[in-house]
């Protein structure tokens, strides 16, 4: 996974999308956090992007969304404005996954949010 081709904007949606998804199930696992900063420090962030940062404000933005499915498209939807790419989206959409993986927590929720987002990035 690479994520150099994403702009800072673009990385700052996508933490938002990764927040969304440790929320929606919850549980707050270490593990998910540590696995997103795991992922874009591997994947290759823009020189002088702030990580804690953008996930300080990814998390606000997260926390503000509703959990219901109406809630979770309008975000995903929002989100899907700026990372309106399809190999992005895709990208995207991988480490969600593996977000998701981290907990080891195979939440009927977590599914359901990835269906979300899957529908709404057209994948």
């Amino acid at each position: 996974m690479n994520l150099e081709a994403f702009s800072d904007t673009q990385l700052d949606r996508l933490l938002e999308l990764l927040a969304l998804g440790m929320y929606v199930d919850g549980h707050l696992a270490d593990a998910e956090d540590k696995s997103i900063k795991w992922l874009a420090t591997e994947a290759g962030l823009n020189p002088g992007y702030n990580l804690d940062q953008a996930m300080d404000r990814a998390i606000s933005a997260a926390r503000q969304v509703s959990n219901t499915d109406e809630g979770l498209r309008a975000a995903v939807g929002r989100i899907g404005e700026v990372i309106d790419e399809v190999d992005i989206r895709q990208v995207a959409f991988e480490a969600l996954a593996k977000v998701h993986l981290a907990d080891a927590d195979d939440a009927a929720s977590e599914g359901r949010f990835q269906g979300i987002v899957a529908e709404v990035f057209g994948l």
